[in-house]
């Protein structure tokens, strides 16, 4: 650190102990005072930067010294640093550069954008393209959960395609998309076996359930639909053991019968 005082003795102690790089420029343009931290995130000593130009940095060509920005010191070339470029405020052409190192930051935003990114591929069925069966069943745990707290109704349903061995991801996607029209913007609609999808229906008591395949009778007229089953949320049940009696009523190949109560 040069001996030229920035702001005082007091102030220059405060400066030196900020969590950021401070530099400060005469109205030469030139290093005429900075705190130790400036010159380690530059990757240089505190000699060496005393008395550069801001044009002599050493930043890479194309990072030159500016907030609008990310620079990249020379010699630290994973390190980013954002920049801040201030006139001293008593005047004199002198400029105050401040220097942050935000490489965790890119580093974190880059791990959890990663992390979203897997996340969300967990959410799809690769060879579908519907939501994948822990996505489904994901949903339908919130539903029971608020079945449970408030009494909502909650019904499921089970639809099982046929097909050659090999071509279930296409025709559960025909089936998918025959659907679409049929269902409201709460339905959700995933992929639960190979050759099945779940039908998460909130708010739907068991006698309008009940009569579901036959509602849905014409806009899957055509598409390989084998077998439906449903059921609908009774005190007690989690997701499974709902998802276990749709399952029952789709094996007998017909519908489960309606419940008596669904609180």
């Amino acid at each position: 650190m040069s001996d030229h005082a920035a702001t005082g003795p007091e102030l220059d102690e405060l400066l030196e102990a900020l969590p950021v790089g401070v530099l400060l420029l005469g109205a030469d343009q030139r290093v005429v005072w900075h705190q130790p931290l400036a010159a380690s995130l530059l990757g240089i000593s505190g000699e060496e930067l005393e008395g550069l130009h801001r044009d002599e940095l050493p930043l890479a060509a194309s990072t030159p010294l500016s907030a609008e920005h990310l620079l990249t010191p020379v010699h630290v070339p994973e390190r980013r640093l954002k920049c801040w470029i201030a006139p001293r405020p008593s005047g004199g052409g002198e400029t105050f550069v401040f220097l942050a190192d935000v490489t965790p930051l890119l580093q974190g935003v880059k791990s959890r954008t990663l992390g979203l990114d897997r996340r969300e591929s967990l959410r799809v069925d690769e060879e579908s393209g519907l939501l994948s069966r822990k996505a489904v069943l994901q949903s339908l745990v919130g539903e029971v959960s608020r079945s449970r707290r408030y009494g909502n109704p909650l019904s499921v349903m089970l639809i099982r395609i046929e097909g050659q061995a090999g071509e279930e991801a296409e025709a559960l996607r025909v089936v998918a998309q025959a659907l679409q029209d049929q269902l409201r913007w709460v339905d959700v609609l995933g992929r639960w076996g190979p050759d099945t999808l779940l039908l998460v229906l909130p708010e739907t008591p068991a006698e309008a359930a009940a009569i579901l395949p036959e509602k849905f009778a014409d806009a899957l007229e055509g598409t390989p639909v084998a077998k439906t089953g449903v059921a609908s949320w009774e005190k007690g049940d989690d997701a499974l053991s709902l998802v276990d009696r749709c399952l029952e009523g789709l094996e007998r190949g017909e519908r489960s019968p309606p419940m008596a109560e669904s609180a």
